[in-house]
């Protein structure tokens, strides 16, 4: 007979109820080339509507991240193909980010394929 594994994570029962859970691919998760920051910040943005505008100083707010700790992590997500900076055409000249959870989905990004994600 088999030795049972011990159970090491335990998770929530996972149920239909709208906009109470998220689903993404372990890829992004699972790079070892972006840091756990990185790697929270990107959850966070995929945990958002899919109509969900990205802004700097808007995210600054509900992270409590400071402007600089944000900045390296912004840069390092569009590095690695996850954010691309749009800049405003409106009055407010508003920068805005796209957030991409698949880099190769991302026509901006020049770098290795993401061959892990569909």
């Amino acid at each position: 007979m088999p030795e049972k594994k011990p159970v090491l994570i335990f998770k929530d029962e996972h149920t239909k109820k709208k906009g109470e859970y998220f689903q993404m691919n372990n890829a992004p998760v699972q790079d070892s080339g972006l840091s756990l920051a990185a790697k929270g910040l990107l959850c966070y943005f995929i945990s958002k509507p899919s109509g969900w505008v990205i802004h700097f100083r808007q995210t600054m707010k509900e992270t409590a991240t400071r402007r600089t700790v944000l900045d390296s992590l912004f840069k390092e997500l569009e590095k690695a193909g996850h954010l691309h900076k749009v800049q405003g055409e409106d009055y407010r000249n508003d920068t805005k980010y796209l957030v991409y959870e698949n880099p190769n989905k991302n026509p901006d990004w020049i770098g290795e394929d993401f061959d892990d994600i569909p």
